[in-house]
Parts: C-alpha cells; sequence; structure tokens
C-alpha cells in the first residue's frame, strides 16, 4: 500500500490558543491523529483539571495548578502519544487555559 504525500493535508504544522473553561467539562483539543506534542498552560488563578477523553472531572484526571501550572502530552519511550480529545473542568467559571499544539 502507498501512503499518499502529506503535503496539503496539514502536517508539520502547529496552533496555539486558548479557551475560557468554567466549572462544567469542556473539549479543549479534538482528536488528532497527526499530533507530535501538545501543551497546556493554566492562564488563570483557579485550579483545574484535565482528562484524556471528553469528559473532565473535579478532583480526577491531571491537576494544573493556579497561575502556570503544565501539562504536556508527548510521545513515550516507544513513540506513543495520546491523539483523542482532551477535556477541562475548572475550578470557578472563566478560567483560562492556553494551548500549543504540534503534528
Amino acid at each position: 500500500m502507498t501512503l499518499p504525500p502529506l503535503e496539503g493535508q496539514g502536517i508539520g504544522g502547529s496552533v496555539s490558543g486558548g479557551f475560557a473553561v468554567g466549572v462544567a467539562s469542556l473539549v479543549v483539543r479534538q482528536s488528532n491523529v497527526y499530533r507530535k506534542k501538545l501543551t497546556f498552560v493554566n492562564d488563570s488563578v483557579n485550579i483545574m483539571y484535565g482528562a484524556k477523553g471528553d469528559i473532565a472531572l473535579i478532583n480526577a484526571g491531571v491537576r494544573l495548578n493556579a497561575n502556570g501550572g503544565t501539562w504536556v502530552i508527548e510521545p513515550d519511550t516507544r513513540g506513543r502519544i495520546w491523539t483523542g480529545a482532551v477535556s477541562f473542568i475548572a475550578t470557578a467559571a472563566a478560567s483560562n487555559i492556553c494551548f500549543t499544539e504540534d503534528w
């Protein structure tokens, strides 16, 4: 089987942005099978919790402390990386999270 060329398919790029996360779970990044690295930084004064998948819960998953708590999703020692959706929930409304995703 011959794979198509990657040019023109958005491969080898990067995107940065941010979201206002509240007290209900929010999918911040959708699935991306080409993902190489995904970094989140809590840019608020409130604690946030991240989860791999569609639902984040308070006091579960990955805790991002206020004012700069960071979570980096990158390949493991075998080169495997989570390519599914990533969700967040915050302990207060309008809590900002910044991200950068590379593919």
